[in-house]
């Protein structure tokens, strides 16, 4: 019994298909290695573009800052609170150097006048009852420390700069 020989197309087909296979492995790797390399290439530049961005945006705040800082002081109302508050904290440290003749009782008199007044206004009533909010006591507006009081009462009683020299 002699064996018969299978036909040409059942030798090179599967050759065929498999050769196509191959090619089409090697491709599908190469095309993912180089996609994924430029991707990762495209991913780090956008993070850069976004790194960069954020750093403006910080750099031009701390700018605005800056020259919001820089106006601020050459105000003249600014620069006149703050040299009022150091001769305020100056003068809580020696009360006899007060300028304004005041005692401690007149200034706490006229805080707590001060506080009944607000407590006791109706706009200020409406609005605070609007919030769901309670106006706090008398007691709770003027403070139980001298120093405090003195400054609460020359820096909401006393008047203006102008009216104070």
């Amino acid at each position: 019994m002699t064996r018969r020989r299978p036909p040409l197309w059942r030798i090179i087909a599967p050759t065929l298909v498999g050769a196509a296979l191959v090619s089409m492995l090697t491709i599908a790797t190469v095309n993912y290695v180089v996609t994924s390399d430029v991707d990762r290439a495209q991913s780090l530049e956008q993070l850069g573009e976004v790194q960069r961005s954020r750093s403006q945006a910080i750099v031009q705040g701390l700018e605005l800052r800056r020259q919001s800082v820089a106006i601020l002081a050459a105000d003249r109302s600014v620069v006149d609170a703050l040299v009022d508050l150091r001769d305020a904290t100056t003068l809580l440290d020696d009360p006899a150097t007060d300028t304004t003749g005041t005692t401690d009782a007149e200034r706490t008199d006229a805080l707590e006048q001060n506080a009944r007044r607000l407590v006791d206004d109706p706009a200020l009533r409406s609005v605070v009852a609007a919030t769901g909010l309670e106006i706090p006591a008398v007691a709770e507006l003027v403070p139980a420390d001298p120093a405090a009081r003195y400054l609460q009462f020359h820096y909401t009683l006393a008047g203006t700069r102008d009216e104070r020299l």
